[in-house]
């Protein structure tokens, strides 16, 4: 699978897939790195390059999400706001650095953003949901010369078309993607294992629960039910 190899207790991999980490980096928070919290963290710092103080929307709290919101809330960003179908995880995202959040499923969350923002529409939005109606959504949310940023892939099949000139001629609005966060392996693996260390990224409060390889497929159903931000399998 792209290089890697899932769920199994030994592998052969290709060399750029590997990164050196401190001996004393506990492996199951170390997996997080690999992919959701590479991913929504780098699409922050990396292909956003957010600034201080600047407003900042992401939708969809999972694991990408709330890799999304660490990296916004270190960039200083405000507000920071999180949209997210599930009451359980809109409680979690303070946690991680939100400073609102909303429940799509029972407010308009467009007029809830535009109200926190003065009217003004959010300077970045990340869409971490593979979803073409979220990215419509955030495209909307995103202010005038604002950035929306697609961080969850839809379906090829479930493209829809956008019209260039809902955002693009009078707001200069900017939609771009992010493909695992713009980043380099290496140097954002090592970095993240440092802030890890430091205190300044949180991962222990990421993983919901953690499944012997024989659980797998109730772990699988955990996160198809949006029940989890990470679960992760332990082989001893």
């Amino acid at each position: 699978m792209t290089k890697t190899a899932t769920f199994a207790e030994y592998a052969v991999i290709h060399e750029v897939q590997t990164v050196p980490i401190p001996k004393d980096m506990p492996m199951d928070r170390a997996a997080l790195l690999a992919c959701g919290v590479l991913t929504g963290f780098g699409a922050v710092v990396n292909r956003a390059q957010v600034r201080p103080s600047s407003s900042v929307v992401v939708i969809g709290f999972g694991g990408v999400g709330a890799s999304s919101v660490q990296a916004a809330a270190l960039s200083g960003a405000y507000p920071l706001i999180v949209v997210d179908i599930s009451d359980d995880k809109l409680k979690q995202a303070s946690l991680f650095g939100a400073t609102h959040t909303i429940n799509a499923k029972t407010t308009d969350a467009l007029a809830a953003v535009l109200e926190i923002t003065s009217s003004q529409g959010a300077n970045y939005v990340f869409v971490t949901v593979g979803s073409c109606d979220a990215i419509k959504q955030g495209l909307a949310m995103c202010g005038r010369r604002g950035m929306t940023v697609v961080v969850g892939l839809p379906a090829l099949d479930k493209f829809v078309s956008i019209s260039p000139h809902e955002f693009l001629l009078g707001a200069e609005k900017i939609l771009t993607g992010s493909y695992l966060g713009s980043s380099r392996l290496r140097v954002d693996v090592q970095n993240m294992v440092r802030l890890y260390q430091a205190g300044l990224l949180k991962l222990d409060e990421m993983i919901t629960r953690r499944y012997r390889l024989e659980q797998i497929n109730e772990a699988m159903k955990s996160v198809e039910k949006g029940e989890a931000l990470r679960n992760v399998i332990m082989f001893d």
